[in-house]
């Protein structure tokens, strides 16, 4: 049974699962997902020993081009890693997609995120390919984020990734807080609206888990964020406690629960 702090989190405060549609197909929303290059099979256990409550096994950045193949081969031993897994492919149109396709096709996992992802067309040819599987589409352009009212909509969509490094290249921008408070605050919008997961906000660069991670954590929980993708163990114990409510908010949630619910919508 889970803690009275993650029950009321759930159930009042600060759940990744904004309504029910969210949860067909017994889709779990992670807090902590944690990137592992797929053709490091050595450090997919390391990455749950760590705390993480979910491995992304990494087909596309995390993996340089000659070792494609390798990383693709070594798919099955994620399999019965006893956390929620995730494979990131390669995006649609690019050199390794059909492959990943074809790889992904052959193995059991449920969950399957998309980068780049731009239009309805991209989600429709990936589940005609695999079959019914969860998806995360990972909005990292301009385009992917104009289309995200349309994609949340289509079969099988579950929850919304952002990729704020790529996102700010596409926009010609320097990274910055401001650009992409509105791209992960539209995420949580339509994200609402459509009944999917809270989104999850991009990864820091800070591996140390100091304070720009901790900043990035609280601003991302503000915007409507569930969680934040991880690039380095050090991240999840920083990233878990920043989604966690404080005493206080657990006290509040305690209090309207028991209110009448007109009542409790009163400000």
């Amino acid at each position: 049974m889970a803690d009275e702090p993650s029950r009321y989190r759930s159930a009042l405060l600060y759940g990744n699962a904004f309504c029910g549609t969210a949860n067909k197909m017994n889709y779990a929303a992670p807090i902590t997902p944690l990137f592992v290059p797929a053709d490091r099979p050595d450090r997919f256990r390391k990455a749950v020993a760590c705390g993480a409550d979910a491995v992304i096994i990494d087909l596309e950045d995390g993996v340089a081009p000659d070792r494609k193949d390798a990383a693709r081969d070594a798919l099955p031993m994620a399999l019965g890693l006893g956390v929620t897994v995730f494979i990131r492919i390669n995006p649609l149109g690019s050199l390794w997609y059909e492959a990943d396709v074809a790889a992904v096709r052959q193995l059991p996992f449920d969950n399957i995120m998309l980068p780049k992802a731009e239009s309805c067309d991209a989600i429709e040819d990936l589940q005609s390919s695999i079959g019914r599987r969860n998806l995360i589409p990972l909005i990292e352009t301009a385009k992917g984020l104009s289309e995200i009212s349309a994609i949340a909509r289509k079969p099988g969509v579950r929850q919304f990734a952002f990729g704020p490094a790529d996102y700010a290249l596409d926009l010609g921008i320097a990274p910055n807080p401001d650009a992409f408070s509105f791209a992960l605050s539209s995420l949580a919008v339509v994200s609402r609206a459509e009944g999917l997961s809270r989104p999850l906000d991009g990864p820091s660069f800070d591996v140390e888990a100091g304070e720009a991670l901790l900043v990035e954590v609280d601003q991302a929980r503000r915007l409507g964020a569930g969680g934040k993708l991880c690039i380095h163990p050090r991240q999840v114990a920083a990233v878990r406690r920043g989604f966690n409510p404080s005493q206080e908010e657990i006290a509040w949630a305690r209090k309207i629960g028991r209110l009448p619910r007109a009542k409790a919508l009163k400000p």
